[in-house]
């Protein structure tokens, strides 16, 4: 099996601690633009950068996700601070990716504890752990799919004019509540982009006051 190694040249510091949504979305538009959907015929795994990756858990989980990838984590030695929550930041990555598709190249003491815990699963409550899956709160509207992506916990809007429909029913008597964020981005050629992460209804409340 041909694998293909896809990734960034970064630089970590106190500016940059993190993948941002541009640079995923990035990605993704070069490995699908003209003839490259020919790389999803193969295996592909991104290196990534283990100071970056602990604060980009929802861009990254996107990215592997609509490109059915697997992350390959890698550090220079004493980069990352060897703390308790860095390491369960890691482990999230395991708790919410198929384990086959993640990879670790890391120095002591990360390597050790990995292979400590390869069978944990991380305990720790949050908010992956307690949201609903997006793919169950949204679809996209025919002929728009390659434009709108959704994961579990995130869905990017590539273009203008493009739309996601709710699968929620209606119901006139009530009033919903929803949670989330949106964000927009306009990449070099002016094209506005969406990203929206953890948006779902939260509540139901009688508008009879009920």
């Amino acid at each position: 099996m041909i694998s293909f190694s896809l990734g960034w040249t970064t630089i970590y510091d106190k500016t940059t601690n993190s993948y941002t949504w541009s640079s995923v979305i990035d990605m993704y538009r070069t490995i699908t633009q003209n003839d490259n959907y020919s790389l999803f015929n193969f295996e592909i795994t991104f290196p990534i950068r283990l100071s970056l990756a602990l604060n980009s858990f929802d861009q990254l989980h996107w990215l592997a996700t609509v490109t059915k990838s697997g992350l390959t984590f890698w550090s220079p030695i004493d980069e990352v601070e060897n703390t308790n929550e860095n390491f369960i930041r890691l482990l999230q990555y395991r708790s919410h990716f198929n384990r086959s598709l993640i990879y670790y190249d890391l120095p002591q003491p990360f390597d050790h504890l990995i292979n400590e815990n390869f069978y944990r699963r991380n305990d720790k409550n949050d908010e992956q752990d307690t949201f609903p899956s997006m793919k169950d709160y949204w679809h996209t509207t025919t002929g728009q799919e390659d434009n709108v992506l959704v994961s579990d916990f995130s869905a990017v809007l590539l273009k203008s004019n493009v739309f996601l429909r709710t699968k929620q029913t209606v119901d006139s008597t009530l009033a919903c509540t929803w949670s989330g964020t949106i964000d927009f981005l306009t990449d070099a050629s002016s094209q506005t982009q969406a990203v929206l992460c953890y948006l779902a209804e939260t509540e139901y409340i009688s508008k009879a006051g009920k």
